[in-house]
């Protein structure tokens, strides 16, 4: 090999790179601007990406109330019912066969209140014929309680909308409104 092969080959080894280091800084849209090199060796870079700020460690939350969902009726299913609501449905009733009906997005709930105790069923529709459903609450004996967050197969359109049609008790047990509920690992919040 010559010196002049050899020089011309050292060249380009030293060029090249440093060609590639320009273009990255030309192509920035912040000039000017300082290396944002964090120094962490675990941080993967794409080439042509942004590098993406490592965010703090968020804990996944374990209740359906702990997300940012709105709730389509004013009021809750009222589960434990004094004898003048006997034999007809509250407008919050009526507000939750339609919301579940038509799968709205949002948190609709059900409540069942005692002397010492109250237990709320929170059921979140999540796509055409699936609901995230949890149960919560508080009682002087035990505190606050709550089970993890099941993911079940919503009853049918058309059983929803049989319930609003005519008064009949078992739509009020919210146990009639699901099927086939398996407990999730863990709550990724629904999209409102």
């Amino acid at each position: 090999m010559s010196i002049r092969t050899a020089l011309l080959t050292l060249t380009m080894l030293l060029a090249i790179p440093a060609c590639g280091a320009a273009q990255d800084r030309d192509s920035s849209d912040d000039v000017g601007a300082e290396d944002d090199d964090s120094g962490d060796p675990n941080q993967e870079t794409v080439p042509g990406e942004e590098p993406v700020a490592p965010e703090e460690d968020e804990v996944a939350p374990d209740q359906l109330l702990a997300c940012d969902l709105p709730f389509p009726c004013e009021d809750p299913v009222e589960l434990i019912r004094s004898a003048s609501l006997q034999g007809s449905y509250t407008a919050g009733d009526l507000c939750a066969f339609e919301a579940l009906a038509a799968a709205r997005p949002g948190l609709v709930q059900a409540v069942a209140e005692f002397p010492s105790a109250e237990a709320y069923m929170d059921h979140v529709p999540v796509g055409p014929g699936e609901v995230l459903r949890q149960a919560h609450g508080r009682s002087d004996g035990t505190g606050v309680w709550q089970k993890p967050v099941e993911r079940c197969t919503l009853k049918p359109a058309a059983f929803f909308e049989a319930c609003a049609q005519g008064y009949d008790p078992t739509c009020l047990d919210t146990e009639a409104w699901v099927t086939g509920c398996e407990t999730l690992g863990s709550l990724t919040c629904p999209a409102p």
